[in-house]
């Protein structure tokens, strides 16, 4: 009866892992290009001193430079915006505008051009701009006769 309950015992075992077994017993894939190490050493590839070499001083240097990248991809788009508005400020005033002015006279006029384009139109394409600008003047003027409101143009708020 032991024996009985034992061979049971032993043939189900043994079918569990047999099913494990094929996947045990198929070849292995070979090593990977690149190991962890492998990779973050490549990374540090033209790093002064032993950041290059060093695995530990490798390692904080790429994770230090990664996290400066992912700062920087940000910063970019910011740095972009800040140069668009540079430009446009620019451009406004050779028509005596503000740069603020002329995006309250753009929202007025339902004009939906962003500052990336505005600031291309206003390098490259100084007629298309200069209607823009007139617009937007058309756009604050009106804004200022519906308001009633004549001194604000004559304090400078509205540009002639």
């Amino acid at each position: 009866m032991f024996c009985a309950l034992l061979g049971s015992l032993a043939t189900r075992i043994s079918a569990r892992t047999s099913a494990l077994r094929p996947a045990l017993l198929l070849a292995q894939p070979a090593r990977e290009l690149t190991t962890r190490k492998e990779t973050i050493l490549r990374m540090a590839k033209g790093y002064r001193g032993r950041s290059k070499n060093c695995w530990r001083l490798a390692r904080q240097r790429v994770e230090k430079a990664l996290q400066y990248s992912y700062i920087s991809r940000r910063l970019k788009k910011r740095d972009a915006r800040k140069g668009w508005i540079m430009q446009l400020n620019a451009g406004a005033r050779e028509y005596n505008m503000r740069y603020s002015q002329l995006i309250n006279g753009l929202t007025l006029a339902r004009i939906g051009l962003n500052r990336k384009v505005l600031s291309q139109l206003a390098i490259q394409e100084p007629y298309s701009f200069r209607a823009v600008i007139t617009e937007a003047r058309g756009a604050l003027e009106r804004k200022a006769a519906s308001l009633g409101t004549r001194a604000r143009a004559a304090d400078g708020a509205i540009p002639q």
